[in-house]
C-alpha cells in the first residue's frame, strides 16, 4: 500500500507541474513567443534568386536592320552649304555567335545607299569581340572590331585576339533567360579613328531555337 501511495503522489506532482508550465507559456506576451529574426531587412532587398548570366546569351543570332552613315552630313563643307544634307542610309544584316563565356564572332553585310544609285553592296566583313551581361537587369553590352573581308586565311569566327581598338559598341537588354531576342542600339566608329562613323538606331538579334533545329 505504501508503494501505491508513492506512485499516486508522483503522478499528482507530474500533473501539477505540467499545468504550471502550460500556464507560464500561455501567460507570456505574444511578442516574446515570436522572436525569430526576419529573413531580410525591409530596406535591404533580397538578392535575385535567378540572375542573368553569360550563358543565357549563348547561341547563334541573326539580324537585318536599317542604319545611316553619320559622317555623310557635311553642313559646313562649303560656304554655300551645297554639301549639306541628311545622312546616307544603308541596310545591314549580320550573323553572330556567342559562346556563353563572353566572346562573340560573326559576319555582316549590307547595301550602302550612296553613288551610283540605288547603292552598292558592301560585301561581307568578319568581326569578333566580347560581350557582358548584368545579372540583375539583363543589360547586354557587345564590343567588337572588324576583321576585314573573309579569305582563305581569314575565316568565319577564326579570330579571337583582343580588339584593339574596339570599333563597334552595342547595348541592349534580354527579355528572359532564354534570350531568344536581344534588341540593341549600335554605334560604329567608337574607338577607331579610321572608321568614319555609322549608327544603327535599333538592331534586333534573333536566336535559333536550339542546336538541333
Amino acid at each position: 500500500m505504501r508503494k501505491l501511495a508513492l506512485t499516486r503522489y508522483a503522478v499528482a506532482l507530474f500533473v501539477m507541474g505540467s499545468i504550471a508550465v502550460a500556464g507560464f507559456v500561455l501567460s507570456r506576451p505574444k511578442h516574446a513567443m515570436a522572436q525569430a529574426p526576419a529573413a531580410s531587412s525591409p530596406t535591404t532587398p533580397a538578392p535575385d534568386p535567378d540572375p542573368f548570366s553569360l550563358e543565357d546569351v549563348e547561341g547563334r543570332y541573326v539580324s537585318a536592320e536599317n542604319a545611316y552613315d553619320v559622317s555623310s552630313v557635311h553642313p559646313f563643307a562649303a560656304p554655300n552649304g551645297s554639301l549639306a544634307g541628311g545622312p546616307i542610309f544603308f541596310a545591314t544584316t549580320a550573323v553572330m555567335k556567342a559562346d556563353g563565356d563572353g566572346n562573340v564572332c560573326g559576319e555582316s553585310d549590307g547595301f550602302y545607299g550612296g553613288f551610283p544609285p540605288p547603292g552598292v553592296n558592301l560585301g561581307p566583313v568578319l568581326f569578333h569581340g566580347t560581350y557582358a551581361v548584368e545579372a540583375g537587369t539583363g543589360r547586354v553590352t557587345i564590343l567588337t572590331c572588324s576583321d576585314g573581308p573573309p579569305s582563305a586565311a581569314n575565316t568565319f569566327c577564326g579570330t579571337s585576339t583582343p580588339c584593339a581598338p574596339v570599333s563597334k559598341e552595342q547595348v541592349g537588354y534580354v527579355q528572359g533567360h532564354e534570350a531568344r531576342v536581344i534588341t540593341t542600339v549600335e554605334q560604329t566608329g567608337v574607338g577607331d579613328p579610321d572608321v568614319t562613323g555609322f549608327l544603327v538606331h535599333k538592331r534586333v538579334w534573333t536566336k535559333k531555337n536550339s542546336e538541333e533545329d
